[in-house]
């Protein structure tokens, strides 16, 4: 609070100690008469005068030399005329003198003195005081760099080679030192660079940014010690190391070259920061040569590793082994529980298969789930087996992932050099030969390549080959066989076959090529044919079969474990106008069991469009009951080995029939006998009182047309 005395204002304690010790530029306040009123503490302490000394004196007799200064003249200006005015010492050089508290250099100042009115009179004159010190200095830098640049300019001028460093750096930073290794010029590149103002660079040492490599610490001798002058004289571009102001490390690309600036030798370096661009380079090419998702070296590094491998063991004699190896069940598991899984498992796969080899050989992801592993230096070819093996025994553990006990398991391939291939791509194709064999027959074991597999595997390729150009092409067709119901000898439904038109082998049953393309990719594509086809023919015959006649489509394990299977039937329904009820999905005992215990939201999600199933060649492999049991299918259909071929066998089949028809209806499903092809069989499956029947008896799998003829007549018969 400011109060009135009779020739000046007098503060109280409180705002008076909050002026003096807050205020960060100075203050003074003057009366009517020009009276210093107010001596702040920051002016105490600048002009080395104190408050004490000041309060009640005339300005310009604690500061004789002010008598005639720009300073007094905008004072009275203020008093008389009642305008403000701005000073800077920049232009008017007698204004206070005032010195840092620091290091007691002169402080350039910019001063406002400003009137204060009372009323319509001026009644005090404030007088504020700035230090511009600091800008000053860095407008005198700038002047500096501006005069060090044009120098260098002109120097540069003078040789065509200096001209074209100066052009091709101009986006560079640019630092200049001088032979002491002290920074006389930082451009504003290289403040973007370093990232520090030129003000606090000019005058540090070089070293304190930059670092020579392979010199004499530059910290601990002079430019024309550590590599300097010879560096300016190389005149090419090198790597080398950085620092920020902040104290982080970069990598710089530097040029460097001396010169001689008013008669003095100054070193100039061109700077730019490479530090992305060689993160980026190290992330490309550990990208090239390793898998980002398990860190194993990748097949382009792999096979660099097993052309060299060759080449040494051949000069040495020794032996190596190849493995190739891919996850069972991997896609069924990737479908099932997602990609997310899927890749917790091949990595925790990758660790495994790390801890059996030794730290000398490879181990590598090809792709997928598919992995390679390099032997080298075997003692016994046999130790390829026993590593394989060990690598079967390992990945056949269950895995916890989240909180999920998966079971994956893995079938191994083993090529052995010089034996089984001469060349890196040899070894691979024959290890990749034995694999395919060893996953034909019934995973979860490895094999060694014998020179037979390539025969077999040429042709079960040339079979897929051709299947699916014949998908294209429309070299498949559906043959149906009537089901009939054993009571009323009614027919019930029909069961599509698939056929294929073979160019030169002729009409091939499904039974002569699909167990060559079980687990390939075609399978999928050919499912999907056989479902929108015999639903498309299949649709008009249900006016003359009746509302309950179905049409019976086999279904693969490959076509099970698709997660948009529901979506696709329910498409294949809608673009067909098939009702839900008229289709039975048609899988094995074995195939249903594992998908119920794999995905059962899959099962039920087909059953609640309406979907029948029915387990087909019941009895002819191991399935758990229970898992039947918790989700029952409408059909069993008993597989042909329970029916009697033979008189003298009779009594045993009918007992071993009966049991199963038994066991079908106690999981509460209609039994159908398949394969009915004698009278013999036709009395067994009537006595066992099954259901439904199927075989060449009954009636064998003929075209549509024959089909249509067949079902139009017993219709004709019943009307």
């Amino acid at each position: 609070m400011i109060r009135k005395g009779r020739s000046r204002i007098l503060l109280t304690a409180d705002a008076s100690r909050k002026i003096l010790v807050e205020c960060e530029t100075g203050v003074i306040v003057l009366d009517g008469g020009g009276v210093v009123v107010l001596w702040n503490d920051w002016i105490a302490r600048s002009s080395r005068v104190p408050a004490e000394k000041a309060v009640g004196k005339r300005l310009q007799d604690i500061f004789p030399e002010l008598e005639t200064s720009r300073l007094t003249i905008a004072m009275n200006t203020a008093l008389k005329r009642r305008q403000a005015a701005r000073l800077s010492q920049l232009l008017n050089t007698a204004l206070l003198p005032l010195f840092s508290p620091l290091d007691g250099a002169p402080i350039k100042q910019s001063v406002v003195v400003k009137p204060i009115r009372k009323g319509r009179a001026v009644s005090h004159v404030l007088i504020q005081v700035s230090d511009v010190s600091r800008a000053y200095r860095r407008e005198e830098i700038l002047r500096s760099q501006a005069a060090a640049m044009e120098q260098l300019a002109e120097s540069y001028r003078q040789s065509e080679l200096q001209a074209r460093a100066v052009i091709d750096s101009a986006l560079d930073g640019i630092v200049v030192f001088d032979e002491s290794g002290t920074i006389v010029t930082f451009n504003p590149a290289a403040e973007r660079v370093f990232l520090c103002p030129a003000d606090q660079a000019v005058g540090s040492p070089v070293h304190r940014f930059i670092h020579l490599p392979d010199r004499q610490a530059a910290s601990e001798s002079t430019p024309r010690d550590n590599g300097w002058i010879a560096a300016g004289q190389e005149n090419v571009p090198r790597e080398c190391r950085g620092r920020t102001a902040a104290g982080d490390e970069i990598i710089l690309e530097i040029g460097t070259g001396l010169t001689c600036i008013e008669g003095a030798n100054r070193y100039v370096v061109t700077a730019r920061d490479i530090t992305q661009r060689k993160e980026a380079d190290a992330r490309i090419e550990y990208l090239a040569h390793f898998d980002p998702l398990t860190s194993l070296p990748n097949r382009a590094l792999f096979k660099e590793r097993l052309d060299r491998a060759v080449l040494q063991a051949r000069r040495t004699g020794s032996k190596l082994g190849l493995l190739m190896l891919d996850l069972d069940h991997f896609k069924e598991i990737n479908d099932t529980f997602g990609h997310h899984v899927g890749d917790l498992l091949l990595v925790a796969a990758a660790r495994r298969i790390c801890k059996v080899i030794r730290e000398s050989d490879t181990a590598a992801r090809l792709g997928g789930d598919e992995f390679a592993i390099l032997l080298t230096n075997l003692g016994r070819e046999a130790d390829a087996g026993v590593v394989a093996e060990s690598i079967v025994m390992s990945l056949s553990q269950p895995f916890g992932l989240e909180g999920r006990e998966i079971r994956a398991g893995a079938s191994v391939g083993v090529a052995l050099f010089p034996g089984d291939g001469e060349h890196a791509d040899g070894l691979m194709r024959n290890a990749d030969l034995a694999l395919y064999r060893g996953k034909a027959e019934g995973r979860g074991v490895y094999r060694f390549f014998v020179p037979e597999m390539n025969a077999r595997v040429q042709a079960q390729r040339t079979i897929e080959k051709e299947l699916q150009q014949a998908l294209l092409k429309g070299g498949l067709v559906l043959d149906f066989q009537p089901i009939v119901d054993m009571r009323s000898g009614r027919m019930r439904g029909v069961e599509a076959l698939l056929r294929w038109e073979h160019e030169t082998r002729g009409r091939l049953p499904a039974s002569e090529f699909l167990q060559f393309i079980s687990r390939t990719e075609v399978m999928i594509p050919l499912g999907h044919w056989v479902l929108r086809d015999a639903c498309r023919t299949f649709r008009p015959w249900i006016n003359r079969g009746g509302p309950d006649f179905r049409i019976a489509i086999n279904l693969s394990s490959a076509e099970l474990r698709q997660r948009h299977l529901p979506d696709t039937i329910m498409r294949v329904l809608e673009n067909t106008g098939m009702p839900p009820h008229n289709l039975q999905l048609e899988l094995s005992a074995s195939v249903y069991a594992t998908a119920v215990k794999n995905d059962g939201d899959g099962i039920d999600a087909l059953r609640e469009l309406g979907v029948t199933f029915a387990l087909d060649d019941f009895g002819a492999d191991d399935a758990p009951i229970s898992q039947i049991r918790d989700h029952p299918v409408e059909r069993i259909k008993i597989a042909p080995r329970y029916l009697a071929s033979s008189p003298d066998r009779l009594p045993e089949s009918a007992a071993l029939l009966r049991a199963m028809v038994a066991l079908g209806r106690g999981l509460g499903a209609r039994v159908v006998a398949e394969g009915v092809e004698t009278e013999i069989q036709y009395e067994m499956a009537r006595e066992a009182e099954v259901d439904e029947a199927q075989g060449y008896l009954i009636g064998r799998p003929m075209a549509p047309e024959s089909l249509l003829a067949l079902i139009e007549k017993e219709h004709a018969s019943l009307h």
